[in-house]
Parts: C-alpha cells; sequence; structure tokens
C-alpha cells in the first residue's frame, strides 16, 4: 500500500491509517492542541463575560437601585438671602422684587438642550432657614448624591453674619451629606471611589492640599446682592470680609463667587459656576480675588499664603483662625437681626391669640407630618437598596410622584426622574 503523508496525518489509499504509530501520535497531539485552545477559548470568554457583568452591574446599581443620573442643585441659606431670585436668574425666569418667601421645602427642574441632547437639572430650595434644615435629608441621598450640588447663599447686604452663616451651613451639609456617603460606599463603592477623585484630583499637587477638609459634595458659596455691598462700605472692610470668606471656603474646598440679579457681571459669573457643576462644563471663567470687585474663585485655585493670617494670629493662643476672622467681621460690620436664623420663637403663650395659636399650631402639625414623610421615605429607599440582590423587579426603587408641601401649601408636583 502507497502510504501518503498529507498535513502530517499518515493516509493508506485516501484513507487514514489507525493503526499507525504515527497517526496515533498525531491524533493524540491534536486532540491536546483542542484541549488548549478550548481552555484558552473558554478563559478569554470567562474574562469577558465577567468585564460585562461588571459593567452590567454598575449600570443595575446606578439605574436599577435608583441612583440619579440627573444633577442636582440644592440651595441652601439663611432666610431672605435671596435663594429665590437667584435660583429664578438661573432658570431665566422672571425675577420680582417681591417674590413670595420660601416656607420648606420647594422643588423645580430647568432643561438645556445642547448637540441635540437634552440635559436636565433638578432644584431644590430650603426655605425657613436654620429651623428647617432637617429637611435637607429629602435632596440629599444615597440616591441622588453623587450627581448632587450645594449652593449656600450668603446675604452680602448684611455681612456681619456672613462667616457664621457660612459655617453654620457647611457643618449642616457635611453631615446630612454624610449619612449619605456612608450608605453610597456601603452599597455602590464604584460610585463612591469616583466622588473620592473627583474631589482630590484638583489638590493632587496643591501646596495646602494637607490643610484642607475636602468635601466629596462640591459646594458653591454664592454671595448675593453684591450690588448692594460694593456701594455701602469702604474697601479696607470689603477686603477684610472677602479674605475671610476665602480662607473658610478654601479650607473647606468650595467654590467661592459673588453674585447679583441686577448685574451683568455677577449674574454671568454665578450662573457659570452652577452650570459648571450641573452641565459638565469645565470651561472656567477668570478667577478674580480682588476684594474691589465680584469675586470669582474656584475650589483648588485659592491658596493660605495669598491670603494671609488674621490680625491677632500671633497672641490667638488656642483660638482657631475661623474664629478670628469671624470677630474680626463681627467687629467692622453691623450685626443688625443677630442670631436671627437660629432663635426660636420661645413661649408664645405669653402672647397667646386664639386664631394665630390656632394657625400656627396647624402650621407646626403639618412640618412635623412632613418630616416624619421624609424619614419614612429615607429608610423605605435604604430597605430597597439593602434588600436589592439582582436584576428584576425585586430591589428596585419604585418613586411615586409626590408634591412637595411648603407651608401647608401644594408646590409643583413634579419630581426629579430617578
Amino acid at each position: 500500500m502507497e502510504a501518503l503523508h498529507r498535513n502530517g496525518f499518515v493516509e493508506v489509499n485516501g484513507q487514514q491509517n489507525p493503526n499507525d504509530p504515527s497517526f496515533l501520535q498525531q491524533q493524540e497531539l491534536q486532540k491536546m492542541a483542542n484541549q488548549s485552545l478550548g481552555n484558552d477559548l473558554w478563559i478569554l470568554a470567562s474574562q469577558k463575560i465577567q468585564e460585562q457583568m461588571s459593567i452590567l452591574l454598575i449600570l443595575y446599581q446606578l439605574l436599577c437601585l435608583g441612583i440619579s443620573q440627573e444633577k442636582t442643585v440644592v440651595f441652601v441659606g439663611e432666610k431672605q438671602s435671596g435663594k429665590s431670585s437667584l435660583i429664578a436668574k438661573f432658570l431665566d425666569d422672571p425675577v420680582k422684587d417681591d417674590m413670595k418667601e420660601t416656607t420648606a421645602l420647594d422643588f423645580r427642574y430647568g432643561t438645556r438642550t445642547k448637540d441635540d441632547k437634552k440635559q436636565k437639572v433638578n432644584i431644590y430650595e430650603l426655605g425657613g432657614g436654620r429651623t428647617l434644615s432637617a429637611l435637607l435629608a429629602a435632596p440629599l441621598t444615597a440616591f441622588s448624591i453623587s450627581s448632587t450640588a450645594v449652593c449656600i447663599v450668603l446675604d452680602l447686604s448684611a455681612p456681619g453674619g456672613a462667616i457664621d452663616s457660612l459655617q453654620y451651613w457647611i457643618t449642616v451639609v457635611r453631615e446630612h451629606s454624610q449619612k449619605a456617603l456612608e450608605e453610597l460606599q456601603k452599597n455602590v463603592p464604584r460610585v463612591f471611589d469616583q466622588m473620592q477623585q473627583r474631589a482630590s484630583e484638583k489638590y493632587e499637587k496643591h501646596d495646602d492640599r494637607n490643610k484642607i477638609n475636602i468635601t466629596l459634595v462640591p459646594i458653591i458659596v454664592l454671595c448675593s446682592k453684591f450690588d448692594i455691598f460694593a456701594n455701602q462700605y469702604e474697601s479696607v472692610k470689603k477686603k477684610q470680609l472677602c479674605l475671610a470668606l476665602r480662607y473658610i471656603c478654601h479650607q473647606n474646598g468650595c467654590d467661592l463667587v459673588f453674585a447679583s440679579v441686577k448685574e451683568k457681571i455677577p449674574t454671568q459669573l454665578y450662573k457659570a459656576m452652577i452650570a459648571r457643576h450641573v452641565f459638565d462644563n469645565n470651561l472656567q471663567t477668570k478667577v478674580d480675588k480682588d476684594h474691589n470687585q465680584a469675586l470669582n474663585i474656584y475650589a483648588g485655585t485659592d491658596n493660605f499664603s495669598n491670603i494671609g493670617e488674621p490680625e491677632g494670629a500671633g497672641m490667638r493662643g488656642k483660638t482657631s483662625f475661623e474664629k478670628l476672622w469671624q470677630d474680626i467681621i463681627e467687629l467692622q460690620f453691623p450685626k443688625a437681626n443677630q442670631n436671627q436664623q437660629g432663635v426660636q420663637l420661645g413661649d408664645m403663650k405669653k402672647y397667646s391669640e386664639e386664631k394665630v395659636d390656632a394657625m400656627r399650631q396647624q402650621k407646626d402639625e403639618e412640618l412635623e407630618q412632613y418630616k416624619k414623610e421624609i424619614e419614612r421615605a429615607k429608610r423605605f429607599e435604604s430597605q430597597k437598596l439593602n434588600a436589592a440582590g439582582g436584576p428584576g423587579t425585586e430591589g428596585k426603587l419604585v418613586v411615586k410622584k409626590k408634591a412637595v408641601v411648603a407651608g401647608g401649601a401644594v408646590k409643583r408636583s413634579v419630581p426629579p426622574n430617578r
């Protein structure tokens, strides 16, 4: 028989000889090669599946568990500090001199179309000043915290309380944010890690990086009514306030901008500052640290050496720089309505009036009921987040449309989409 060798296999008259040792050896080698190739392909396929599952898991955590992809801005500050006017101007709504005071938590939204894509921003305004700060639990949740920025509004027409107000609201925002961040870190650690990276990268090479208490949730300090401040006080006093504000903002990693709804430049500055956070716009307007102009300072662009120390720093003892700056400002500027925002109404029984007391009691009951609803909603969201074990209907956060009750009146009943 004529043996033919083709492709390394022994054939006899065109037929493979199963008894040929060469054939048996080649067959075994081929079998081993096929097994090796199969194993390699399985490993590659497994790796690809793992990568895809990782991506799907992140998407599931972000979407199925209710992590909001829409941007949110929360405005806080003292009563009548100008929050409503700044929001209206940002949304290009009319600004009225007699705008109705916000009495609890108000919600509205704005949209912008760019490159045929609609971008939406949800805006919360906390009314009522310090007495209603507990309501921040509603917008600052684990489901929205990664896409949220907070605007602390200070009133430059009453600068004497600016530093005290700023420190109070930074503390309150940190406290409420921390609860949401801890829940986010526990359930969606990758999103939490991304927040940490975003917050810290601007200080990686900063000289003051070890002295700054960075906030993972961006804080924008909006100093309203700059038009009044600019024309009412002498340059030396304005410089002291600007330095004090810069110190506190830099120490806490906050943006700082002077705003006004009546002047073009301050309006453009604060709108650009907010837009940079909510529309992922990395473009920066010019940084301005001149105390005779509207301050415009992005987090990470200031430094303590440029700000300097407050007067009396050499003899301060255990007094912190923050307290020194606060004392200086309170001496420089009149403090009309001092501590107005933190003062409770006291013993109203001394001034009882039946109809007024009945209405007050009704409003107090409505407010307490609203606070309870917020707490129940947060517990419900937390249970859903912890119970979610995989894709499907189980573990999904079902968001129902709910109006925001403010002082007994129902505001616009359009909730943010999750």
